[in-house]
C-alpha cells in the first residue's frame, strides 16, 4: 500500500495546535496528520479490515520506535547511530517486531527492494528524530551524513549530532 501525498491547507490556529499536540507526542507534523487522518477513517469504516489492520501495526511500530529513542537517550546511551540503536531495540522486542513484519507485507526484513519496509523505515526515522529533538549531522555543505548498514534490517541510516533532553522529557510544551 503506497502512500499518496498531497498539500492541505488549515487555519493558522488548527495548524499551531496540532503542531503543539505533535511535538508533545513526538510527532512530525505531517506524521501526526496522517495518524489522525487515519484513525478518522479506520474509526468510520472507510477502510477494508486487512488494512486498517495493518496500519494500526504500522501505527503501534512507529509509536515503539519513538519510546525506544526516548528511552535512550533517557539512560544516556545516545550516539550518532540512534536510528540503528532503535531498529535493533525494535528487532528484539518480540511483538513489536511481529507487528513491523506484517507492515511490511509479511515478507523477509532483510530483503531489500520493498517498498512498504523503504516507506516504513523512512517514516521511522522522521519518527526518531522527532521524538528526541535530534539534529542531524551535515557534511560541510549542509548534505545529510548517512551510512549504509550491514546485517541489519535497515539498510542505511541518516547520523544524528545531538538531541534536546527537553523534547526528550517532555518538557517543550
Amino acid at each position: 500500500m503506497a502512500a499518496s501525498k498531497f498539500t492541505l491547507s488549515l487555519p493558522f490556529p488548527v495548524h499551531s495546535a496540532l503542531s503543539l499536540e505533535a511535538e508533545r507526542l513526538g510527532r512530525a507534523l505531517p506524521e501526526h496528520a496522517s495518524v489522525l487522518l487515519t484513525e478518522h477513517a479506520t474509526g468510520a469504516g472507510l477502510l477494508a479490515s486487512d488494512d486498517a489492520e495493518r496500519l494500526a501495526r504500522c501505527t503501534r511500530v512507529r509509536q515503539r520506535c519513538r519510546e525506544f529513542a526516548r528511552q535512550i537517550c533517557r539512560d544516556d546511551e545516545f550516539d550518532e547511530e540512534i536510528t540503528l540503536q532503535v531498529f535493533r531495540q525494535l528487532r528484539s522486542n518480540s511483538s513489536c517486531y511481529e507487528d513491523y513484519k506484517l507492515c511490511i507485507g509479511g515478507v523477509d526484513p532483510y530483503q531489500t527492494g520493498n517498498r512498504l519496509k523503504d516507506e516504513l523505515h523512512k517514516a521511522i526515522g522522521a519518527d526518531v528524530r522527532a521524538a528526541i529533538g535530534g539534529v542531524v549531522r551535515r557534511d560541510p555543505n549542509g548534505k545529510p551524513i548517512t551510512r549504509k548498514v550491514l546485517g541489519e534490517v535497515v539498510q542505511t541510516i541518516t547520523l544524528m549530532e545531538r538531541f534536546n533532553s527537553e523534547v526528550v522529557r517532555g518538557e517543550t510544551v
